[in-house]
């Protein structure tokens, strides 16, 4: 069972319907619910605001004030009684008051009520008689449910009866008074929160914890152990005995001070709600255990520290933040225990340890985050859920918030929660919409004056111009170029791309797409326009970003291609050519494929140019219409590619010589075309072959690319490191210090994968000498010893990833004569360097 759609009428921001209902949802045509209306037999009088949500994911934007927060507000209420917690932990229990202040039939006496109701689908049998039974409804009861039944619970409370709510279930009907109301909801999907303005803690006292997990235990107070061993310094001073009770005035004037300074360094317990999701949903470590640890003495830290071990092997295994807090793939949280309070750290690809307060607060609420989602996969494998969460942006990066899309995907996913479980989140932040699964955004605007909040129709979402102006952003893609790019020449290239790949993307595909969460599509606005892109992008010493060019495969494309890979004369290289793709080799038609437009079938593109010109050009008669058909009909219309045909056809029929076509207004007729799925089968199926190639050709360029960006910024970190140490140690250095430095380069390489195992190997060999003169009494690298170690290590920097090593009686030599013979691939491709390596295998054969 899960939430369809919500609906809404005079409650808070929200008042009636007055956008219509552009569509009958899921076969809907009778709104009985409507007729609850006071003073009216006729449902159009005040309809409701319907608001459909996805069985997944739901993503609801829109200006401040427009009521969000209401419709989240309401989901919680319908099903529970009560809103969404506030900060003092409790929702507002539905009433009166939320009635809407400008509603039309209010009066000057307290007597209307506020209607918000749930539809719920994909109904079992079993979900439709626990329902029935609960409301005790006989003919609910033994309704047999079928894939299109749907459950509809409206709060109407009526002061004239003991009514409370009305339920509807295909063509079924009955009020429910108070117990009966309790009883449905005890059948629904159950609400839970992920709270925005939780943060994690530095530190809590495990007594503290044990409380979270059972209030009647005590939560004893904590301090400050310093400032506590300094009052007990003190105490210990006093020389206090039945014969010499009483302290002297100077001794009660020192131990009012210590009081003092101890109640000031007593440690905030709090309620360790979110401590308490780790270890007990997370981990699935019980209450015992917790007061086990709580009670052991001082001398039995051994058995403490060796459950604390056990259990950040649980956190890595069961969090595995490297995968979602992608700014460091070596980001992970630990817990140490020390003097009954449990500290919590994290460490990072410098293999440093740090508090939450040496990091960012976006750390701190992007765990807090993730960890009560983790939480709620196990709670809702159990029973269905709906998952709340208000506005997740404020204390995220633009990064973070993109990482914290992940943690939503995750949320959902059949391995989490059983796919029982519903996300419904609300947004201020361009980079909290998934751009791959535009279908999830629900758009909702204040309207005029006692409109109130309204729906945006779906259909107006095509472009995010709506989205844009609700959000308060004035910006473009073409602005911005981000870690990784596919640079294209135009903006319909740009849109055309886009628009496809969101109409074919499911949550189950979207890896064999393009993810655009996770890329920046660049449109450079002309074929020359990709050269300025490219030079814009590269400059000072800052890290080249991965980026793959696709082109046309005309004569534009052709020299704009042998611009920007330098082999156009007097033109610098500005992009390997592996990484530079042209439409015409990625993709094979039935005719000639020049622009990205001819991955359209050709049946598609005359539709939509026929419909162009009816909704733009009217006064355009039917004799030369009939003219532009004819003539697109004709073999020779796609010889020189579809666009270069549109446009001569146009040219002769419809607009004067020399004029080009507006071909973003076909385009948007052809994405019409095929969302709404008025295109034949076979041209579906060839169009999602089309795009679907496009995307695995751009995917392979794309991380080749990122390899690329890596291996280079890899040794560039290797000779950065390097150089810091010789600036430390310019004649000398300890054994010890040069086996920092190897660890330190090793830790790096982790990020270079295949690319860094000949010089992780070189590493291994070089570490494993330097424990053996540290075991041989040797601390000091000097004289002849540094001259050798020095060197390897100014070997290792002018070719960190094709470097080796000798050791012979102790002293390492670089294995340079193995790497002259070896040519230098660090600037290759994989691709490149895998045909290089088949040539002799093929020349064999």
């Amino acid at each position: 069972m899960k939430v369809s759609n919500v609906l809404l009428r005079w409650y808070k921001s929200f008042n009636t319907n007055y956008m219509g209902y552009p569509d009958r949802r899921s076969g809907v045509t009778s709104r009985p619910w409507n007729l609850l209306a006071r003073d009216t037999t006729s449902e159009d009088d005040f309809p409701m605001i319907e608001i459909p949500l996805e069985p997944d994911i739901t993503t609801i934007v829109g200006a401040n004030e427009s009521g969000k927060s209401h419709l989240l507000n309401a989901v919680s209420k319908v099903i529970t009684g009560k809103g969404v917690p506030d900060e003092f932990g409790e929702g507002r229990t539905f009433s009166r008051t939320d009635l809407c202040h400008y509603t039309s039939p209010r009066n000057k006496n307290a007597e209307d009520w506020p209607n918000i109701g749930l539809q719920f689908n994909e109904l079992t049998q079993q979900d439709v008689k626990a329902v029935g039974e609960a409301a005790e409804n006989d003919a609910l009861s033994k309704h047999a449910a079928s894939t299109d039944s749907v459950v509809t619970l409206v709060i109407a409370p009526d002061q004239s009866s003991a009514t409370q709510a009305h339920l509807y279930l295909d063509g079924h009907q009955c009020q429910l008074d108070a117990s009966k109301l309790a009883a449905v909801r005890k059948c629904l999907p159950t609400v839970h929160f992920i709270r925005s303005e939780l943060a994690f803690s530095d530190q809590i006292p495990i007594h503290t914890l044990h409380a979270a997990f059972n209030p009647a235990a005590a939560s004893e107070e904590c301090f400050d152990f310093s400032v506590a061993q300094r009052l007990a310094r003190l105490v210990s001073t006093f020389s206090i005995s039945k014969e010499k009770p009483a302290l002297n005035p100077e001794q009660l004037k020192q131990l009012a001070e210590e009081r003092d300074a101890l109640n000031s360094a007593r440690l905030d317990t709090g309620r360790a709600e979110l401590e308490m999701l780790l270890f007990r949903d997370v981990l699935g470590i019980t209450e015992e255990t917790i007061g086990f640890v709580a009670g052991l003495e001082i001398t039995d830290r051994t058995h403490a520290d060796g459950l604390v071990a056990r259990w950040n092997r649980e956190i890595e295994e069961r969090l595995n933040l490297s995968h979602y807090w992608t700014q460091d793939d070596s980001f992970a949280l630990r817990l140490n225990y020390k003097q009954g309070l449990l500290y919590f750290e994290v460490t990072d690809k410098t293999g440093a340890t740090y508090t939450f307060r040496e990091r960012s607060s976006g750390l701190r609420f992007f765990l807090s985050y993730y960890i009560q989602a983790k939480a709620l996969e196990s709670i809702s494998r159990k029973k269905g859920a709906i998952v709340l969460m208000d506005e997740p942006d404020s204390f995220l990066s633009i990064l973070g918030q993109r990482n914290l899309l992940s943690v939503f995907e995750s949320l959902v996913k059949a391995e989490s929660s059983g796919q029982k479980c519903q996300l419904v989140y609300t947004t201020h932040s361009p980079f909290l919409i998934n751009r791959n699964l535009p279908h999830r955004l629900r758009l909702v605007r204040k309207g005029d004056a006692e409109e109130g909040t309204q729906l945006i129709d779906q259909a107006m979402l095509r472009r995010y111009e709506p989205i844009r102006s609700a959000l308060g952003i004035d910006c473009s893609q073409t602005l911005f170029m981000g870690a990784t790019n596919i640079v294209v020449e135009g903006p319909t290239d740009q849109f055309l791309i886009c628009e496809l790949i969101r109409h074919f993307a499911r949550p189950d595909n979207v890896n064999e797409l393009l993810d655009l969460n996770a890329l920046v599509m660049v449109s450079a606005e002309s074929a020359p326009g990709v050269e300025k892109i490219l030079a814009a992008s590269q400059w000072g010493d800052e890290p080249v970003p991965a980026t793959v060019v696709l082109v046309d495969s005309d004569g534009a494309g052709d020299q704009i291609k042998r611009r920007i890979t330098g082999a156009e004369r007097n033109c610098k290289k500005l992009i390997d050519e592996a990484f530079v793709l042209q439409i015409g080799k990625l993709v094979s038609a039935s005719h000639p494929v020049v622009t990205t437009e001819d991955i359209i079938p050709v049946g598609v593109f005359k539709e939509a140019v026929t419909n162009y010109l009816k909704r733009w050009w009217g006064e355009l008669d039917e004799e030369a219409l009939q003219k532009v058909q004819a003539a697109m009909d004709e073999d020779a219309f796609t010889q020189t590619g579809i666009v270069k045909g549109t446009n001569d056809v146009l040219n002769d029929f419809v607009f004067d010589e020399g004029r080009s076509y507006d071909k973003y207004g076909v385009l948007q007729e052809v994405v019409a075309l095929v969302q709404h799925g008025e295109i034949t089968k076979e041209d579906a199926k060839a169009l999602r072959e089309n795009v679907f190639t496009v995307c695995e050709e751009l995917r392979r360029a794309v991380s080749a690319s990122q390899q690329a960006a890596r291996r280079e910024s890899g040794k560039q970190a290797v000779k950065r490191l390097i150089d810091d140490f010789f600036k430390q140690n310019k004649n000398s250095s300890s054994v010890f210090n040069m086996q920092l430095l190897l660890e330190r380069i090793q830790r790096d390489l982790q990020l270079l994968g295949e690319d860094g195992e000949l010089l992780d190997g070189a590493i291994k060999r070089l570490l494993a000498e330097l424990r053996k003169l540290r075991s041989g009494g040797h601390h000091q690298l000097k004289d002849t010893l540094w001259s050798a170690w020095s060197s390897t290590l100014s070997a290792m920097r002018k070719n960190p990833l094709q470097f080796s090593v000798h050791i012979q009686e102790g002293v390492p030599t670089a294995a340079e004569d193995e790497a002259a013979d070896e040519p230098d691939r660090s600037e290759e491709t994989p691709k490149a360097r895998n045909e290089e390596s088949a040539k002799p295998k093929a020349a064999a054969e």
